[in-house]
């Protein structure tokens, strides 16, 4: 991605308007699906949560979440975002696009999707009118969108917050909890099913501390009798958190990698802001990397459920905005050299 972005002018009018087109497709999409119950290719409502043409893989959210920064970063290389003037018809797709996020009933992913925004306005003064202005449609939207669906199952406020609510103090899971004590016996970690995968892992874990399983040793070990739970509980493809899947397939080794990998961003982080705050001018190179660290902190956040690191779309969608700091990285010490 870095080679690419170095060698080719690809912020370019033609790439907004592709990504401008791909937003307002997938948001006419989403939306038609949320109301009629099915997208323009027939795929219905599954498990009563859109997911326009991904079909029966339901990452709609995460798939937009993680897209959204390289759309702020588009505009803001082709001047539609300067941070003097607000362009309400970008501040408007994008709100859309938060919306359907929200629609989605993805928690992880519009929890992450919020904390970019926060994370976003903390670091550059010069997008905050834009996040205000863009977070205030949101809602405004979600208030009146919520309301009307196809099916009454179709309850994206209810998933996010009741639902989840529910799931951490684990009501309607109190036959389990003979042989699964609750977090200072009062709550589960994010639900009864993660709690058990996180049990699970740390019983793997002890027999291979520090080179760990493999990629896809969990899987193939949360059956074996020396590690099963009560019930044949907390079994799955993978432990469904990122830190603990990789503490369990890497062990000890592979988590101070990504660990190391958190508090390097999370220092450029402060960094990129000092430099922002203390510039007099709006500079987009510095501003497009702040963007993208945001990006990737959101994907490196610990204290979420999460999908398999080692799926192919994720690890993608995980390394893409690498190659976009690189090549903003590298524009800065250019200029400084």
């Amino acid at each position: 991605m870095w080679y690419i972005l170095n060698n080719f002018n690809i912020f370019t009018k033609k790439l907004l308007f592709f990504y401008t087109l791909f937003f307002i497709i997938l948001i006419l999409d989403s939306l038609y699906q949320y109301y009629s119950g099915q997208n323009i290719l027939g795929y219905e409502i599954l498990k009563n949560r859109i997911s326009s043409f991904f079909a029966e893989e339901l990452i709609l959210g995460g798939f937009i979440t993680r897209i959204i920064p390289i759309f702020l970063i588009i505009l803001i290389m082709n001047d539609k975002i300067n941070g003097h003037n607000l362009n309400i018809t970008f501040s408007i797709l994008i709100s859309l696009a938060i919306l359907i996020v929200y629609l989605s009933g993805e928690r992880s992913s519009f929890f992450l999707l919020f904390l970019f925004l926060i994370i976003t306005f903390f670091i550059c003064k010069y997008l905050r009118k834009f996040l205000l202005v863009t977070t205030l449609i949101f809602s405004i939207l979600a208030l009146i969108v919520s309301n009307f669906s196809f099916s009454k199952n179709v309850n994206p406020g209810n998933r996010m917050f009741v639902k989840s609510y529910n799931q951490i103090m684990g009501h309607g899971e109190e036959r389990y909890e003979e042989h699964k004590q609750k977090f200072f016996n009062k709550i589960y970690f994010f639900s009864h099913d993660h709690h058990g995968h996180y049990l699970l892992s740390y019983k793997i874990f002890k027999d291979f501390p520090i080179f760990g399983t493999g990629a896809k040793g969990f899987r193939y070990l949360c059956r074996n009798k020396l590690y099963i739970l009560e019930k044949d509980d907390g079994c799955s493809t993978h432990p469904h958190n990122t830190y603990i899947q990789i503490m369990v397939s890497n062990g000890i080794i592979g988590t101070s990698l990504i660990l190391f990998a958190l508090f390097y961003i999370t220092k450029e982080i402060f960094l990129s802001r000092k430099r922002i705050n203390s510039s007099l001018i709006f500079d987009k190179i510095e501003v497009s990397k702040a963007i993208i660290l945001t990006s990737i902190f959101i994907n490196l956040w610990p204290l979420i459920p999460s999908g398999n690191f080692f799926n192919n779309w994720l690890s993608m969608i995980y390394s893409y905005p690498v190659g976009f700091y690189l090549y903003f990285n590298h524009l800065n010490e250019k200029k400084t050299s």
